[in-house]
């Protein structure tokens, strides 16, 4: 009875963990809007010459600013890789396997978007890749036996 109602508030607590990290995912990947005195006028661009006709000028489309590459979760994937992989050795539950998948898709995501629009590699995504897959590898060669890992028990010293 009291593994299930204990279970029950760790699926509750994990769900308000990556509630939490989806919401402040969210808040930071809002842009700034723009202020009210910096209004852009819509349509063509008039300037007057010497001789004081109104001509109509060209505008070059420019490309857009590549900012600094917010929002891409590289941080968030590093974190929950590190997070899944030393949790791993105080429990190993399945709950750690959804750590480590979304860590994993945050870190895909900054990686490929780092390569796609900005052509460089981000090496926290990296990291953070590699931490994930460890993660889940350490899972799987667990659950098979293949790999007998220190278990750190926590409560030993309690009893």
């Amino acid at each position: 009875m009291g593994s299930s109602f204990g279970f029950i508030i760790l699926a509750v607590a994990f769900v308000i963990l990556l509630w939490t990290f989806l919401w402040v995912a969210k808040l930071m990947s809002h842009r700034e809007k723009p202020r009210v005195g910096s209004i852009e006028q819509d349509g063509p661009v008039l300037a007057e010459d010497a001789n004081g006709d109104v001509e109509e000028e060209e505008e070059e489309d420019e490309p857009p600013e590549i900012g600094r590459g917010r929002g891409y979760g590289a941080n968030y994937g590093l974190l929950l890789g590190g997070l899944s992989c030393g949790l791993f050795f105080l429990t190993q539950t399945p709950l750690l396997l959804a750590l480590s998948c979304v860590g994993f898709f945050y870190s895909a995501r900054a990686l490929v978007g780092g390569l796609r629009y900005f052509r460089v590699v981000v090496w926290r995504a990296v990291l953070g890749v590699l931490l994930n897959v460890a993660s889940l590898a350490m899972h799987i060669l667990f659950a098979i036996g293949q790999w007998p890992l220190p278990v750190l028990d926590v409560g030993a010293g309690l009893l």
